[in-house]
């Protein structure tokens, strides 16, 4: 009975606290996102009619996304909070306010079961699935071409989104799915292969971001103008008895989404969809 209840009164609840939010000029934070059950935005209601006709979903997920970023702060722990009020001054439609506030919702309750050391696996895929449009997008032919915000007022901000848009790359520097290499080296023992990887700058993966593999290493590697964390060369150990070796994969988005600051906030569902659906 209670999850009938849910499914009847929750899309009349969210647009009550949306329609209030936009009135009161209420942020979005993590801890509420944490709490309150997850909305469905009718993403097609983002098209918009343009000069040829109406745009894709794709584009419309891609503008309401980078639309937003001058409206979005990151916590130390990548906990996004987005000003709905400034947003609507700068011009973002409802719809695309809707889009990024369950966008938000989503990737902050994913993370704080990152930051707690688990994975809300059914929330992982249901992310996936339903911005994959704009996750392709940002993959293929990243974001260069969408139009940054001119209404902004925070100049500042519009800066530092030039980042972020080379990190998403563009249709001369896509994120592809890297090729996996072979590696010359081989030993007669698994402990061997791991002192070698360790020599080279690599650690052990994060269970939540390998689905626990003792073979899968990372070290941070600077791609698509980004350093410091969100790109990672990949090595996975195999081999069995006396014959052990590694392979690689490089550059690939990082999936230690807990280890490093974010170049856009909305870099970890992104993260997730790319190794879950598309690498």
């Amino acid at each position: 009975m209670a999850e009938i209840v849910k499914k009847k009164l929750w899309p009349k609840f969210l647009s009550l606290f949306l329609a209030i939010m936009m009135i009161t000029g209420t942020v979005v934070y993590g801890s509420w996102a944490a709490s309150a059950p997850v909305g469905v935005v009718k993403i097609a209601s983002l098209a918009t009619a343009g000069e040829d006709g109406i745009e894709s979903e794709e584009d419309a997920m891609a503008k309401a996304i980078v639309a937003a970023a001058p409206y979005v702060d990151l916590s130390e722990k990548n906990i996004a909070t987005f000003d709905v009020a400034e947003a609507k001054k700068g011009g973002l439609s409802d719809s695309e306010i809707d889009f990024v506030i369950i966008y938000i919702e989503m990737q902050n309750q994913l993370m704080e079961s990152l930051n707690k050391g688990a994975l809300d696996q059914g929330l992982d895929e249901k992310m996936s699935k339903q911005f994959e449009p704009f996750f392709r997008r940002a993959a293929r032919r990243g974001l260069q071409d969408i139009p940054k915000n001119k209404k902004a007022v925070d100049t500042s901000a519009m800066v530092a989104m030039a980042l972020p848009i080379a990190c998403g790359g563009s249709s001369e520097r896509p994120h592809p799915c890297p090729p996996r290499l072979s590696t010359s080296f081989t030993s007669t023992s698994r402990a061997n292969v791991v002192a070698r990887l360790i020599y080279l700058g690599y650690h052990k993966t994060l269970d939540y971001a390998c689905g626990g593999n003792q073979n899968d290493y990372s070290v941070v590697v600077s791609a698509y103008s980004c350093n410091n964390g969100p790109f990672r060369r990949q090595a996975i150990i195999s081999g069995s008895g006396t014959r052990w070796t590694y392979t690689t994969q490089s550059p690939e988005p990082n999936p230690e989404l807990t280890l490093y600051t974010w170049p856009a906030y909305w870099w970890g569902g992104y993260v997730r969809w790319w190794h879950l659906d598309y690498c």
